[in-house]
């Protein structure tokens, strides 16, 4: 009985469902972007996001996770010149080459989802359970851009998705099954034919192993 009580207690560490739910705070790739912020530019960067996976902890102190991660929706606006009539470094429009007919309106938004893979150091102290992870996230992310120009008619410019590998780093303190965890993305989006707007997403999200 003893035995069994043993193997019962090690196939739950080393096997565990977890959940989180929490929020989602983007940083967009620069001005000129997507954006100019010179003209008025609006952006979504904060949203929703969860994430459930299976984790466990073979080894005393040292746990396993694999996410699936949801990072939720961004979204951009802005009323846009030509690049060669904005200046990037003042973040203004180039003296004189402004005209009020010939801002064209751009408007785009986009989704980030993608699998972390992270080992977690980890120390309990008084049934305070403080951690510290890190690994590889494989992401993929979609960009959809509206545009419409001057002659009235409407474009439209989409980033291909494609699996793309970056990193994410993260802290959590836990007790019990609850836990409260702070995750860092590096989640930029490569030219696909265009990229995307993120170039980095930090998580603060309430977790739970069942």
């Amino acid at each position: 009985m003893l035995v069994a009580a043993a193997t019962s207690a090690h196939a739950e560490s080393f096997f565990q469902i977890e959940a989180g739910l929490g929020a989602a705070h983007s940083k967009d790739s620069g001005d000129d972007l997507w954006i100019q912020q010179g003209l008025g530019s609006h952006e979504q960067l904060n949203s929703f996001a969860w994430m459930t996976g299976v984790t466990g902890e073979p080894i005393n102190h040292l746990a396993w996770h694999v996410d699936f991660v949801d990072l939720g929706r961004v979204a951009a606006q802005t009323p846009a010149v030509a690049d060669d009539d904005y200046n990037m470094q003042t973040h203004h429009v180039i003296q004189g080459s402004l005209m009020p007919n010939y801002t064209t309106p751009f408007s785009g938004s986009g989704h980030t989802m993608g699998i972390a893979l992270t080992l977690e150091p980890n120390y309990t102290w008084r049934g305070i359970r403080f951690g510290a992870e890190g690994g590889p996230f494989v992401y993929r992310t979609t960009w959809n851009e509206t545009i419409w120009n001057h002659d009235g008619t409407v474009g439209q410019v989409d980033h291909k998705p494609q699996v793309q590998v970056g990193y994410v780093v993260g802290a959590s303190v836990g007790y019990k099954n609850f836990a409260v965890q702070y995750r860092y993305y590096a989640d930029k989006t490569k030219w696909h034919p265009v990229p995307g707007l993120v170039s980095r997403t930090s998580t603060l999200m309430l977790t739970y192993r069942f």
